[in-house]
């Protein structure tokens, strides 16, 4: 693998410009660029002289190279005859001669592969570098062997593939040099399809990992539109003649590269691809200590995990789901803060009777300390997070890798971005404990204590059954049955058992269908539905799936059968790992087995 040599002097020499041509990706070149301005000081005002008549403005321009502005402002050349593109200022004479002899040096690497009829290179300076464009297979491709990470393919081996990434530098190219090559209308129609999905996904499923939302995607339709029409008034050609111009092919590859980074991340293309991510999402199990600290802190840390864990999911950081996930944090460390200073505000106004006893006094001194420290907590998580709701999807991973990222350090986090709530809550506790007091610290009537006690034990009663209440709402074991995704398996199964039964019963050949267990639960249901003469069948039926998927004995995945084909095939069409069905244990059982039916089918039908 060549290295870049960074002792290189800011002013190249030629024959020290290519003295290690390092192999990069289109995906890299920002981080070689340097900034065009050298003077750092800022100007009030410029002054400067303007000749009377007609401004004629000469071009400088150097034999071979020809010179672009791209949409965003820098300049780029391009040598027609040697195919050859570059940000280097080739007016500077050494530079030019550099950049020759580099291409020189790196054509001769492998005579076998030349420089393709329909491609260039892109050849760069300080360090030099390199890679090569095929327009003819969309590729970007080296003459030297290059490791996937050194190039940028961090997800190539996980749930990327190579071609993606390769397919995705590709349209990075046409991005940073739009005026070589124009976008094909194959490639705009694909933009166009892929910005219908993800809108339409997007709107239609609340889990949806598309990378645009439907608002996005329409304003996105909407200036491929105006770029079309905009092509068609330029050259006078119909939709189906015209070439795309420089503004249409850098917006279109802009936004194709964005598709494919998520095609990537997601698994596009796979059998493990990924179109809910809510499946992916594995909460670490619960110890001893997150039920201790749940206790003292209401159990706040355990919701922040869950929604960390939603942006997160798979190890995959989404920019939407992010943006959201620090929305709602600020909207609800800006109430917090809210009610803490009125909390606080209640407390001095408490302190300042004169009749109060000491523990009613010493509650609301705690009362009032949780308050502050709720307010400054969320004062601190309000400044720290306001400017970092905009963050890409790298930097957002980036706030989570620099947690930690294992579960143990999610759990910490998940503490911290809790506190303030959890000091508020326990500001409320104290000040109703210090009004508590005061209403019975002095002699009243029996009548008195006793409307008072009652109007506290009602208050209380209903407050613990409103917590019992949802508790058992949004628990996942109350009433629920989870079927994990080995009976989906099952039901797959089942179903392709019966559709060989009836085509070796078409057949006449009597061929016996032999039994599929699963190994380390009790034998499957033997006979099909449509033999199941009564609703007692299907109750039974139901109550041996409910058994199996409470079962505390751990089962494989698979399902052992004699056929050797049926090893070897893996996991059967339709099976997708992490699927969940949850029926309820309330629904008859002829509805039941309807919705396990649809829901396979689903399963199936998705994949």
């Amino acid at each position: 693998m060549f290295e870049s040599d960074d002792s290189l002097p800011s002013t190249i020499k030629s024959e020290q410009a290519y003295h290690h041509p390092l192999a990069v990706s289109p995906l890299q070149i920002a981080q070689y660029q340097e900034p065009q301005t050298t003077n750092l000081h800022i100007q009030k005002h410029i002054e400067f002289k303007l000749s009377r008549g007609p401004h004629v403005y000469p071009e400088e321009s150097v034999e071979g190279w020809k010179e672009f502005t791209h949409p965003n402002g820098k300049l780029y050349y391009w040598n027609q005859q040697l195919r050859i593109v570059t940000e280097e200022n080739i007016k500077i004479r050494d530079d030019k001669i550099a950049l020759n002899d580099l291409f020189k040096q790196l054509t001769a690497l492998d005579p076998t592969n030349p420089l393709p009829v329909q491609g260039e290179i892109y050849l760069g300076l300080r360090p030099a570098r390199y890679y090569v464009v095929d327009h003819g297979r969309k590729q970007v491709w080296w003459w030297t062997d290059v490791d996937s990470i050194h190039v940028g393919g961090k997800h190539i081996g996980r749930n990327g593939t190579s071609n993606i990434f390769i397919l995705q530098n590709y349209y990075r190219h046409l991005e940073n040099f739009p005026s070589l090559t124009p976008i094909s209308k194959e490639d705009l129609q694909t933009l166009r399809d892929g910005l219908i999905f993800s809108g339409t996904d997007r709107l239609s499923s609340q889990n949806s990992t598309a990378p645009w939302n439907a608002t996005d995607a329409k304003m996105y339709l909407d200036f491929m539109k105006e770029l079309e029409e905009g092509a068609t008034k330029e050259t006078g050609l119909n939709n189906v003649d015209k070439p795309s111009t420089m503004h249409q092919t850098w917006f279109a590859s802009r936004l194709m590269c964005i598709m494919l980074q998520s095609r990537s991340m997601y698994g596009f293309g796979t059998k493990d691809a990924i179109f809910d991510y809510t499946i992916i999402i594995q909460l670490p199990p619960k110890v001893f200590i997150d039920y201790l600290v749940g206790i003292f802190s209401f159990f706040a840390p355990s919701t922040y995990m869950q929604r960390l864990h939603h942006v997160r999911a798979g190890g995959v950081t989404s920019f939407t789901r992010w943006q959201a996930l620090v929305t709602s944090l600020l909207a609800e460390w800006s109430d917090s803060n809210l009610l803490a200073t009125v909390v606080l505000s209640s407390n001095m106004a408490f302190l300042a009777l004169n009749n109060l006893s000491a523990i009613g006094r010493i509650s609301s001194l705690i009362s009032t300390f949780f308050s502050i420290s709720s307010i400054i907590t969320g004062l601190h998580h309000v400044r720290t997070h306001r400017d970092r709701k905009d963050l890409p999807a790298n930097k957002a991973a980036m706030y989570f890798r620099n947690s930690g990222g294992s579960n143990r350090n999610f759990r910490r986090l998940s503490f911290f971005l809790g506190l303030p709530l959890i000091f508020l809550s326990w500001s409320l506790v104290a000040f109703a404990c210090a009004v508590t007091t005061y209403a019975f610290q002095n002699e009243q009537s029996l009548a008195s204590y006793a409307i008072l006690g009652s109007i506290l034990g009602v208050l209380v009663v209903v407050m613990i059954w409103m917590l019992v209440h949802f508790y058992r709402v949004f628990s996942v074991g109350h009433k629920k049955t989870q079927i994990s995704n080995e009976l989906v398996s099952i039901a797959i199964h089942r179903q392709s058992t019966e559709a060989e039964s009836i085509r070796a019963e078409e057949k006449g050949g009597g061929r016996e269908i032999r039994e599929r267990t699963v190994r380390g639960t009790t034998p499957p249901i033997q006979r099909r539905r449509s033999q199941l003469p009564t609703n007692e069948a299907n109750r039974s039926s139901i109550s041996q799936r409910s058994s199996l998927s409470s079962s505390p004995i751990p089962y494989s995945r698979g399902l052992s059968s004699d056929s050797e084909s049926d090893k070897e095939s893996g996991p059967r069409p339709g099976f997708y790992s992490g699927r969940r069905i949850i029926v309820d244990e309330d629904d008859s059982p002829d509805d039941v087995d309807d919705e396990w039916t649809t829901a396979t089918n689903s399963v199936a039908g998705s994949t």
